[in-house]
């Protein structure tokens, strides 16, 4: 419990962990709603809902392997930077066709797939920073501790979606616009600590 406590008063570990956790949260926004909102509301067919989800795995895959490739060229740091913003600018497409609601599955998916290239960005280097950083308790326990604040995260981001929707893309953008601000400003407050 003692390294636990040493490691929640270590910003160091909260400059990654806020990021990995909230833009986690913010894809288990779309894991949770995103169903129902293109098959029953958008009106998106069963059969289709398929290729709307497989692009944002792409979009993962696709951050993960941009980030393979430059991990021995760019600063980790600033793979990080990157990875935190690409969700923000994703924020831009969802609330275009959010608002206007025209073109609203493939505002989305545009949106989210930045946001999924960010993931994949950030789960390729945000750990191994964050364990680089939290060297004040063992591997283990920041790994640990990470994966509790992921999960805790993508469990607030399904609830909140829940408790929120009402058959319209707002509970859905709302919550993933919380998820991907909190990932700016917990790594932007956090940076150089």
């Amino acid at each position: 419990l003692k390294e636990y406590l040493r490691l929640i008063r270590h910003p160091p570990f909260w400059k990654y962990a806020i990021p990995l956790s909230c833009v986690f949260g913010g894809f288990f926004a779309f894991v949770t709603n995103g169903p129902l909102l293109f098959i029953n509301d958008i009106g998106i067919r069963t059969e289709h809902y398929g290729w709307y989800f497989g692009g944002l795995i792409l979009s993962y895959v696709g951050g993960s392997l941009v980030a393979s490739r430059l991990a021995e060229l760019v600063d980790p740091e600033v793979l990080v930077l990157v990875a935190v913003i690409f969700p923000g600018v994703g924020l831009l497409p969802i609330w275009i066709f959010g608002a206007t609601g025209l073109w609203l599955a493939g505002g989305i998916v545009l949106g989210m797939s930045f946001h999924m290239i960010g993931l994949g960005l950030l789960f390729a280097v945000g750990p191994i920073r964050l364990l680089d950083e939290s060297q004040v308790v063992s591997a283990g326990i920041a790994s640990a501790f990470l994966g509790t604040c992921q999960l805790g995260a993508a469990s607030l981001a399904g609830i909140a979606v829940g408790a929120l929707y009402n058959h319209s893309a707002g509970a859905l953008i709302l919550t993933i616009s919380v998820f991907s601000i909190g990932s700016l400003i917990g790594f932007f407050s956090l940076r150089n600590s």
